[in-house]
């Protein structure tokens, strides 16, 4: 199983909230995502890069919905 970031969309209060989560694939289908958004955080410089540069790129990709 293989994980990258995504864009998540929920509804809160009526309210559209996109937000970067963790999803998990298998055979190349997303099978979940995180419940919660991912902090942006890592334990060196290089780390937080990674972590943003990841971020950065599920922004190009399909926004996923809200898993329950």
């Amino acid at each position: 199983m293989t994980w990258d970031h995504r864009v998540v969309h929920s509804i809160s209060g009526g309210e559209d909230i996109y937000a970067i989560h963790e999803a998990h694939y298998k055979d190349g289908q997303v099978v979940a995502h995180t419940e919660n958004p991912v902090p942006v955080q890592a334990e060196s410089i290089d780390g937080l890069r990674w972590v943003l540069t990841g971020m950065l790129l599920a922004l190009d990709k399909e926004v996923l919905e809200a898993k329950e």
